[in-house]
């Protein structure tokens, strides 16, 4: 049975086909992508494509074997084996792939979504010949897993360019957006129990685009908000934008009823 796109649909199709005709595809370069399999990707991958090919599709392990997954990975090369962050973090086996998946002249990026090539992005470059060229990751956490692996080997910068849109100023809104799914979750999960949240003060731990996005939106329904964050500078943030922060999180704790943690 074929299913019928919705205009949400059509109209992210016609967005994403809209970009990739004003970029305009890429010569002798292949795609490694790292994703979700849920029902956008299936609308975001084939116009990925149009860019520069999806060489290799590699599925998120918890989507994987979704409907959704299986459906998308029926249009996209797949490994014959469950992609996790051990196979990507071994760079002999990801090098096999590149070379078994695309062409001695293709140019290799790899898009990410989480920092799965971390620990493995150097040695994959040298493996290859110098033919991956590039990371593309899509969340904060993949970046600061660049970041981390970086100082913890001691490196200035890895030998490709890590290029990120999860700081881009145009993730803005779709932080507030998670921010305001989170709450609502939690207001669903407190309804169950009969409880309503504007009978609890809150603490929100961690003050990161995420945490600070929840906090706000708490602030908005009018529910008294306080924030912990080992980070000195997320702390005066938050004080700068009018929330009581407190350096111990246990005097956090115990002047809230309601905690939800944004951290990693």
């Amino acid at each position: 049975m074929v299913k019928t796109p919705t205009f949400e649909d059509q109209r992210l199709r016609a967005y994403f086909s809209h970009v990739a005709t004003s970029l305009g595809a890429l010569k002798d370069v292949r795609l490694l992508s790292v994703a979700h399999m849920v029902h956008n990707s299936s609308i975001f991958l084939p116009a990925l494509s149009d860019i520069a090919p999806v060489a290799l599709l590699l599925p998120k392990p918890k989507t994987a074997d979704s409907d959704i997954g299986r459906e998308i990975r029926s249009q996209f090369p797949g490994l014959p084996i469950p992609f996790d962050r051990e196979w990507a973090k071994d760079a002999n086996k990801v090098a096999e792939a590149v070379s078994q998946y695309t062409a001695p002249k293709d140019r290799v990026i790899l898009v990410d979504i989480g920092g799965y090539f971390a620990e493995s992005l150097d040695e994959i470059v040298a493996l290859t010949n110098d033919r991956v060229i590039g990371v593309m990751e899509g969340t904060e956490n993949g970046v600061q897993r660049y970041e981390s692996e970086c100082e913890r080997r001691g490196l200035g910068q890895y030998s490709v360019p890590i290029v990120t849109v999860a700081r881009s100023p145009l993730k803005l809104p779709e932080d507030y957006h998670v921010g305001s799914g989170v709450v609502f979750s939690v207001e669903a999960v407190l309804r169950e129990q009969a409880q309503i949240l504007q009978t609890r003060s809150a603490c929100v731990i961690g003050y990161g685009r995420v945490g600070s996005s929840v906090a706000e939106v708490l602030r908005g329904r009018g529910i008294p908000t306080v924030v912990h964050d080992t980070s000195p500078i997320a702390m005066a943030e938050a004080a700068a934008r009018g929330f009581r922060v407190y350096r111990r999180l246990d005097d956090a704790l115990g002047a809230s009823t309601l905690v939800i943690s944004a951290t990693l």
